[in-house]
């Protein structure tokens, strides 16, 4: 992950550190709007005994994004990414961790069914750096830098007990439900290439610091001992957009 961290900050200082040098081609005056939309996986992973052995590490996401590019070499945006809440059914032996660190201590099997999704807007500062192909400026290499505002949602049933449906009960009285906004550092770097005049793809890798979802009680006992971390994460991306 730290040698993932460290290519984005140094493609996206080159791409900040070059842009001076294309300022006399492009006209400030007359900036680019665009509009897009991404398909993307994000690997989001718990910590240990905080979430790790319950719920799922990758989903599927969506980003629909609006930018304006100001200059040939610099630009702004501001998107929406959201993605589908995943579940996961776990056995906890004993032994294992459980929400906040809890080992349990039962030598029987206790299954959870534990689902987890997280969305919200980001705003990012975007540097590009043209590549000419045959004397055209149709493809660059991208690197943004940015703040996200997030909101995680996140669930924890007590389905079964050696195999045998708990009551409703019961799954009520012990069932977790956890939910947290927090303001996120995020970086990422690609390429985009124009396939038409006005049309053109784009790849992403981003990193994001979730890692300040930490130490989260449930609403249903904000006391109680259990609790869920987020690590970092990183999302890939692919998709589409269009200029005018």
């Amino acid at each position: 992950m730290k040698r993932k961290l460290s290519s984005g900050l140094v493609l996206c200082a080159s791409v900040l550190a070059n842009a001076p040098l294309q300022a006399q081609t492009y006209d400030w005056a007359t900036p680019s709007p665009y509009v897009g939309l991404d398909a993307q996986v994000r690997y989001m992973p718990f910590k240990e005994n905080f979430g790790k052995n319950l719920f799922k590490k990758y989903s599927p996401q969506g980003n629909i994004y609006g930018g304006l590019r100001l200059h040939e070499n610099f630009g702004v945006e501001l998107g929406y990414e959201l993605n589908k809440k995943k579940s996961k059914t776990t056995d906890v032996h004993q032994g294992d961790g459980q929400l906040g660190g809890v080992v349990n201590p039962d030598p029987d099997v206790e299954t959870y069914i534990s689902k987890v999704k997280i969305k919200g807007w980001h705003f990012d500062l975007v540097g590009y750096y043209p590549v000419n192909l045959y004397g055209e400026c149709q493809t660059d290499l991208i690197a943004s830098v940015g703040l996200g505002v997030k909101t995680l949602t996140a669930d924890n049933d007590w389905s079964a007990y050696n195999g045998v449906p708990n009551t409703a009960a019961f799954r009520a009285a012990q069932y977790r439900s956890f939910k947290k906004r927090k303001t996120t550092f995020r970086l990422a770097a690609g390429v985009q290439q124009l396939v038409t005049e006005n049309f053109g793809v784009r790849a992403l890798v981003g990193w994001e610091n979730t890692g300040r979802f930490k130490a989260i009680k449930s609403i249903q006992s904000p006391n109680g001992s259990s609790s869920i971390s987020l690590k970092n994460t990183f999302q890939y991306s692919l998709g589409v957009y269009l200029t005018f």
